[in-house]
Parts: structure tokens; sequence; C-alpha cells
């Protein structure tokens, strides 16, 4: 498959999460649950039953609205599923709320959606617990979203995923941690060196980077603001050195920075693209 293939591949498919994120909610917390095999601690492996834990901790179905996906380009990148992958506490990458759509091999979509908040009184640990978060999660398909579920998930100050108890339900909670473990990576690697931030937006936004070796052709085709004399699209955002320039037969040094068009039409959308930051730290070093 070729680059230029494989990216407008990639566009179908950011178009297809920003359509499902307009999707009403067609489920309750109080009527889904999950039957998954899990390993758990002391247990044998089995398919259990995990109650939905959102009426227990006090949340409430949310709707998608600003999400990350992963590498437009780089489809062999490896993500964290653990602490020790991060560069920081898990809290500091997700904030007080991120969320994380994938695409999947059978055409769904996933979406998993992470909320701070204090930690309920019915939620009691062993260990004190650092950040606490509601983890709201689902599955996208033709016919809208289905299997909406919360569980609780919480670190402690080293960022290590607890083990909880929650008043009301049997057994212990806080195993899906790994999944905010994915979202943070996801979320780090999108604003690491060597890459431009993509957001593609419309009401709701998905947040993507893409290489600064594929960029260019990934927005060759979109439509940029015409507001050039000659009435032609501007240059696509790109960074300039430290040059000198020649007007009026005065010469003029001109400080490095980055230049050209950053927001673009494609399909109805809007997408907006933020330079790597080597770019502003080199801007603001000249």
């Amino acid at each position: 498959m070729s680059a230029t293939t494989a990216l407008k591949l990639f566009e179908d498919t950011q178009s297809t999460m920003i359509l499902m994120m307009l999707y009403p909610l067609a489920t309750t917390t109080e009527e889904s649950h999950d039957e998954v095999a899990r390993k758990v601690r002391g247990e044998r492996t089995a398919i259990k039953r995990f109650p939905d834990q959102g009426t227990l901790i006090g949340a409430k179905p949310v709707s998608p609205s600003s999400a990350y996906t992963f590498d437009a380009t780089d489809r062999d990148r490896m993500y964290a599923t653990g602490p020790e992958y991060l560069l920081r506490h898990p809290a500091e990458i997700l904030g007080d709320r991120a969320e994380l759509m994938m695409m999947c091999e059978d055409g769904t979509i996933k979406w998993t959606c992470f909320i701070r908040k204090e930690k309920p009184k019915k939620v009691i640990c062993a260990e004190k617990i650092h950040s606490f978060y509601e983890f709201h999660c689902m599955t996208g398909g033709p016919k809208g979203w289905y299997d909406y579920g919360i569980r609780a998930i919480a670190f402690n100050k080293n960022g290590r995923p607890l083990m909880m108890k929650i008043a009301g339900m049997h057994g212990h909670t806080g195993q899906d941690a790994f999944n905010a473990f994915i979202a943070a990576s996801v979320i780090e690697d999108a604003h690491r060196a060597g890459s431009v931030l993509c957001t593609l937006e419309a009401e709701s936004k998905i947040t993507f980077p893409v290489s600064i070796d594929e960029y260019k052709q990934f927005l060759a085709d979109r439509d940029g603001h015409r507001n050039t004399p000659t009435g032609r699209r501007n240059t696509i955002l790109h960074f300039c050195g430290e040059h000198a320039r020649r007007r009026g037969g005065k010469l003029t040094e001109v400080r490095a920075h980055a230049r050209g068009a950053r927001v673009f039409e494609t399909g109805g959308m809007t997408l907006t693209i933020t330079p790597p930051p080597e770019w502003e730290e080199l801007s603001r070093e000249a």
C-alpha cells in the first residue's frame, strides 16, 4: 500500500470517528455489564461477570467530545501498558478528562474516557490513593454505540494502579488501569518531537500526530485558506531557519520561525495543525 493510499484510508477512519462521536448514547450504566475472561489474583481464569460500577461511584454516562487517536503514519509504533514506560505520572498526562478512540480490525470503534474526581466514600483501598478516575468505555458500529460501561481506577503517588473494593459490590476493582496507560501513552506520544499535531473538528474533535516526514503529503490535497495576493493557497506550515533577506537594496536578518497555512477544510470538517514543539523552541531561541 502506498503512503498516499494509507493516509487517505486514515483520513476516512478519522472522519468515521468524528461521525460516531455525534451519535447519541443508546444505553445506560444501570443496564450494562461486561463478561470477560480475566486472570484475577488468587482465582483461576474464567468467564466472570463484572457489573457496571457507575451507580456505585456516582458516575453517569457522558458523550464523546474531544479524543486522541494513534499516529497517522506509523502503524508499527508501540505504546505503554504500564507506568514504567511513561515519562510522567499518568494523572499528569490524563488531566481532569481525557478520551481515546481506536478503530479495531473488525471495523468497530472503541472509545474510552477518563474523568478525574474525588474518591467516593464507598471506595476502600489499603493504600493511599493519589488520583481516582471514572473509566468510561463503549463500542461503536454502523448502528451506533453499545456496551457502555463505567469502572473505577486509581493510582498511587508513583503511578502504580491500585486494587479497590466498592461497598455493595463483590470482588475487587481496578483491573482496567492498563487502558489508562495506553491512553496516556498515546497522548504523550502525540506531543513528541518530530511530528505535527493535527486536530480534525466538526462538532467534536479527533487529535492525532503526523510525522514531519509525512505531514505535507497528508495535507497536500486539503483546501487551505486562500489569502495570498494572487489568490493561490498559502504554503503548508513549515519551519524557516534564520536567514538574511534583501529588500530594496537593504539586507535584513530574519529570525527562525514557523510559517504557512495551519487551517484546512476537508470533507466539511476543519483540520488544524500545530507545529512540533522543537520548532517553537527554535523560534524562541532565535
